[in-house]
């Protein structure tokens, strides 16, 4: 793999090889965490983590990984997860949501 952020692939590769067989969401960001690139050319903007079980998504946006979104693929809902003073919830409409929009919960 080669171009932006291949650096990335490869560090997220060599840790769930590493860790594939006690693998979860706290693992999952941990490794994302570790290949998160904050160079002003190319910053992670967002980190995802899928349950496939569940059908959730996680996120981390801009590399901020204290603070977790949850999105429910079944509910077409996102909300606050983990590390937000206030709990937040919305149905996603059509045109999903913007990590500008969401930015806002963070601060």
């Amino acid at each position: 793999m080669f171009g932006t952020g291949e650096d990335r692939y490869k560090i997220v590769y060599k840790e769930i090889k590493k860790n594939k067989s006690k693998f979860d969401l706290f693992q999952g960001f941990n490794v994302l965490e570790k290949a998160k690139n904050i160079s002003k050319n190319c910053p992670t903007v967002c980190s995802m983590v899928f349950d496939p079980i569940e059908l959730n998504v996680y996120i981390a946006l801009f590399g901020s990984f204290d603070k977790i979104w949850k999105i429910s693929i079944l509910e077409n809902t996102i909300e606050t997860y983990k590390g937000f003073r206030k709990h937040y919830k919305s149905k996603l409409g059509s045109k999903g949501i913007l990590s500008s929009e969401l930015e806002r919960y963070m601060k």
